[in-house]
Formats: structure tokens, C-alpha cells, sequence
């Protein structure tokens, strides 16, 4: 099966807005050039996207469509999308664990942006679990 991660087009971008509503995913300032999509035989499978201030970058608004979970799209979408960001890139998850094994690590110190982000998702988004945001740690 061919798997594809390419910039999201126009026509895609649709589909992404509808499953970033459906899975409840930060759909605030959405623009088609800040995402990633992944199609496994033209089939839309997972996207993401990294917004980028002004000295550093967000991963926000992935996600993996239903029935193509635990494949490991995910991961090779998150890869993908760190290699699209120059500067520091922060996010903020529910999930740490995951993210750990990417090279993000929890923080507290973190933009502004970042904590407007945070308490967004806490008043807007409301989950059991936790938010946190984490950094990732760049190896030279």
C-alpha cells in the first residue's frame, strides 16, 4: 500500500476542517499552507500542521483518521512535520508519553502563545486528562 505525506491542497483542506471538528482538534486560524496530509492510496489517512510565530513553531491540530489508527501514521506524520519546522517547536498534548518518543520533552517555561494555547485547550477543549505542553530537544 502506498503511503504519501505531501502539502495539503485545497480540496483535502476540506476534508481536514470536517475531521478537525470531529475529533475536536484546535481549529482556530486554520490555513491550507501550515498542513501536512498523509494519503495511503489517495486515500486521506492523518494530517497535522506546524503554525509558526515569530521565533518559534507549533504542532497542532493532528490527527489520524478512524480505522487507520495504531498503524504508525501517526508517528511518521509527527517526523514529517518536525522536519518542516526550523525553530523551537512546542505543543501541547494530552498524551506526553507518546510524544516522548519523538524527541519532546515536558516544560514549563514556554511563549506566550504557547500558554494563550494551553488555556485554550483547558477552558475550550475540556478532557479527563491533562494538558501539557512540551518542547522538543533538538540533538546536535
Amino acid at each position: 500500500m502506498s503511503t504519501k505525506i505531501s502539502p495539503c491542497t485545497v480540496s483535502d483542506f476540506e476534508l481536514v476542517k470536517n475531521y478537525i471538528r470531529e475529533y475536536e482538534l484546535d481549529n482556530r486560524e486554520l490555513k491550507v499552507e501550515e498542513f501536512l496530509v498523509m494519503h495511503q492510496n489517495h486515500k486521506l489517512v492523518g494530517f497535522g500542521r506546524v503554525r509558526r510565530y515569530y521565533n518559534f513553531s507549533e504542532m497542532c491540530s493532528l490527527g489520524i483518521v478512524t480505522g487507520y489508527r495504531n498503524r504508525g501514521f501517526g508517528g511518521q506524520l509527527v517526523l514529517a512535520l518536525q522536519q518542516n519546522s526550523q525553530a523551537p517547536l512546542y505543543l501541547v498534548t494530552i498524551v506526553p508519553e507518546y510524544f516522548k518518543n519523538y524527541g519532546f520533552k515536558i516544560c514549563t517555561h514556554y511563549p506566550k502563545e504557547i500558554e494563550n494555547k494551553l488555556n485554550y485547550c483547558v477552558s475550550g477543549l475540556p478532557v479527563e486528562e491533562k494538558y501539557v505542553v512540551m518542547q522538543e530537544v533538538k540533538i546536535i
